[in-house]
């Protein structure tokens, strides 16, 4: 049982490694050639973050629906967590 799991996670990494386009993007820079696109990568990946900041900041400020569908989608953000629920104690 234990050695068909580990076959099943080896081909699935495998898969993973090949096919996804994170992992790709990432063999691609890590090569001896790539090395000149990991500066240019980062600049990217902050606009990236700063855009995913804000719109995370304006779900939580009781933003359009959809933005959080579209934000859950690119990927980018993690998620927002409802506000919290007022006690009865607070009435």
């Amino acid at each position: 049982m234990i050695r068909l799991l580990m076959i099943a996670s080896i081909h699935i990494r495998d898969f993973m490694r090949r096919y996804m386009p994170s992992n790709i993007l990432l063999d691609r820079i890590r090569t001896r050639r790539g090395l000149k696109w990991g500066i240019p990568a980062v600049l990217l990946a902050i606009p990236y973050f700063a855009v995913a900041h804000w719109c995370t900041t304006i779900i939580g400020n009781d933003g359009p629906g959809w933005l959080n569908l579209a934000l859950h989608t690119s990927g980018g953000g993690g998620g927002v967590s409802p506000p919290p629920m007022r006690s009865m104690r607070s009435r």
